[in-house]
C-alpha cells in the first residue's frame, strides 16, 4: 500500500502534520518492537492517535498480525491477544491464553443484545471496500476529509484507509463531539457523518456554508429521517445516503450525490463489489468485502455461506430496499415487538439526540423494553409519553432514562451497558412505568 509521493501530508492533526513518509517511519519502528509477537497474534491498542494507529496497522500486517483498534472507554473485551498498548505502555506480551487469530483487523461491534462482537476481516477486503467507494463517487488525491467518526469503527477506519490508498489528506480535530467548533476551520472537501451529527450542524451557520462547500458528504449509520431529508433537499447539500455495516466493511449501497430515496426503505445502488440475491430465508450477500467470521470471548465463528443481511428487504434492478431488522424483534407477553416501532414515534421530536431501545428480563412479560435517551439538553417527558400512548400498552417502556451528553455519534448499547453497570452519573432515569 506504497504512496510514490512521500513527501505529501497524510494527517493534519492539532498537534502537527505528519506525511505519508513520516508513517511509515513509525511504522518501521513498531516493526522493530513487534519483531519477537508470534504470527497471528491479536494487539489491542487502546485510545491511539490516528497516526500512530495507522502506523501500528501497516507495521501489524506486514508481519502478519492482527489489530484491535477501540476507543478510550470502552471496555475491554475478552479475548486471546498477545500485546496490548494504551498510548505508548506496553501491557501485556505473550498471554500463556494467546491463540491463533483469523484475519488482519477486528472492529468490536455492541450486536443487537449489547454483547461485544469482534468482526474480523482481512485486508485484502478492506481494501476492495475502500476501492469501491473511490471509484463509486470519482475521488481524487485533491480530496480531503475530515475525521468525524472515531478510528475504531468500520466508518472512521474507512476513512483512513480510503485516503491512505488515493493519496490524499485527512483532518484530525477533537472528538467528534466537537465538529460544530471544528468545521469551520478545515473546510474539507469530504465528510462522515451520521444523522444526529448533520442535524447538529445545520443549526449553525458557519457550518451551513462548509457544508454546501464540500464535494461529498456520506450520511449512513441510521435511518435517515424524513424531516432530516427535507432540510437537506431545502439546504441543497451534497449528501449521499449509504447502507453498510461492519460486516460489509462499510458500504454495501449507497445512493449518487444529490439522488434521494423514493420510499422510506429505498437505501441505494449496490456496489460492484458485491452481489446480493433475494431468497426464501432473507437477503443473501457474496463479495470480497465481507467479514471472516466473528470472535465472541474465547470462541470463533466463522462467517456462514451464505451470509444472509440482518435486515429484510428486497432488490429492484440493482437498487436495494431495507425494511427493519429481523434480529431486534423480540416478544414482549407473548407478542413480537420491533425496537423501530417506539423509535419511529420519538426520532421527529428528538432530532439531537440518539435514541436506544433495549430488552430486558421481566418476570411477568419475559421481556420488557427500557427507552434512553442521549442529548445534551433534558428530553421533554411528557412529549414522550404522549407519543407513547400510540403503541399498546404493553409495548411502552417500562423505563425512560436520560444519558447527559453533547456527544452526536451513533451511540451503541455496549457503551450504554457499560453506563448503566457502572452508575454512571450522567445517566439519569427519567420515568418508571410501574404497572400495564
Amino acid at each position: 500500500m506504497g504512496i510514490l509521493n512521500a513527501d505529501a501530508v497524510f494527517l493534519d492533526t492539532s498537534r502537527g502534520s505528519f506525511r505519508f513518509a513520516d508513517i511509515y517511519e513509525m511504522a518501521a519502528l513498531y516493526r522493530q518492537r513487534l519483531a519477537e509477537v508470534p504470527k497471528r497474534s491479536l494487539i489491542i491498542t487502546i485510545g491511539q492517535t490516528p497516526e500512530k494507529l495507522w502506523a501500528l496497522i501497516l507495521a501489524a500486517w506486514e508481519l502478519d498480525l492482527c489489530v484491535l483498534p477501540l476507543a478510550r472507554g470502552i471496555s475491554l473485551p475478552k479475548l486471546s491477544y498477545a500485546l496490548l498498548i494504551d498510548g505508548e505502555e506496553w501491557l501485556f506480551q505473550k498471554e500463556s491464553s494467546a491463540s491463533a487469530h483469523v484475519g488482519d483487523l477486528y472492529i468490536l461491534t455492541s450486536g443487537s443484545t449489547g454483547v461485544p462482537k469482534a468482526v474480523a476481516h482481512n485486508k485484502d477486503g478492506l481494501i476492495a471496500s475502500a476501492l469501491a467507494t473511490i471509484a463509486f463517487y470519482e475521488l481524487s488525491r485533491e480530496d480531503s476529509w475530515l475525521l468525524s467518526l472515531d478510528a475504531g469503527h468500520i466508518g472512521g477506519f474507512q476513512i483512513l484507509l480510503r485516503m491512505w490508498l488515493l493519496g490524499g489528506k485527512v483532518f484530525v480535530r477533537g472528538l467528534p463531539k466537537d465538529l460544530r467548533q471544528e468545521l469551520p476551520t478545515v473546510k474539507p472537501s469530504l465528510l462522515s457523518l451520521v444523522p444526529t451529527q448533520l442535524f447538529d450542524l445545520i443549526e449553525e451557520k458557519s457550518c451551513v456554508e462548509v457544508l454546501k462547500q464540500c464535494k461529498l458528504i456520506l450520511l449512513g449509520g441510521a435511518a435517515t429521517q424524513s424531516s432530516l431529508l427535507e432540510r437537506i433537499k431545502d439546504l441543497s447539500l451534497p449528501i449521499s445516503i449509504t447502507y453498510g455495516s461492519s460486516e460489509t466493511a462499510s458500504q454495501i449501497a449507497a445512493f449518487r450525490v444529490g439522488v434521494f430515496p423514493k420510499s422510506a426503505d429505498e437505501v441505494g445502488e449496490i456496489l460492484p463489489c458485491f452481489h446480493i440475491e433475494k431468497r426464501e430465508t432473507g437477503l443473501a450477500v457474496e463479495g470480497k468485502p465481507l467479514f471472516l467470521g466473528y470472535r465472541v470471548t474465547h470462541e470463533w465463528f466463522p462467517r456462514p455461506s451464505p451470509f444472509f443481511l440482518p435486515d429484510e428487504g428486497e432488490i429492484i434492478g440493482n437498487r436495494l430496499f431495507i425494511s427493519g431488522r429481523r434480529d431486534q424483534i423480540f416478544q414482549v407477553g407473548g407478542e413480537n415487538f420491533s425496537p423501530s416501532e417506539l423509535t419511529r414515534e420519538l426520532e421527529d421530536a428528538f432530532p439531537l439526540g440518539n435514541l436506544i431501545v433495549l430488552k430486558v428480563i421481566d418476570e411477568r412479560f419475559g421481556f420488557v423494553p427500557h427507552l434512553y435517551v442521549r442529548a445534551q439538553e433534558k428530553p421533554d417527558l411528557r412529549l414522550i409519553l404522549e407519543r407513547m400512548n400510540r403503541l399498546k400498552p404493553i409495548f411502552r417502556p417500562r423505563v425512560i432514562g436520560w444519558f447527559q451528553s453533547p456527544d452526536t455519534s451513533k451511540w451503541s448499547k455496549a457503551a450504554l451497558e457499560q453506563s448503566l453497570t457502572q452508575s454512571d452519573s450522567s445517566l439519569i432515569r427519567l420515568w418508571t412505568y410501574e404497572h400495564i
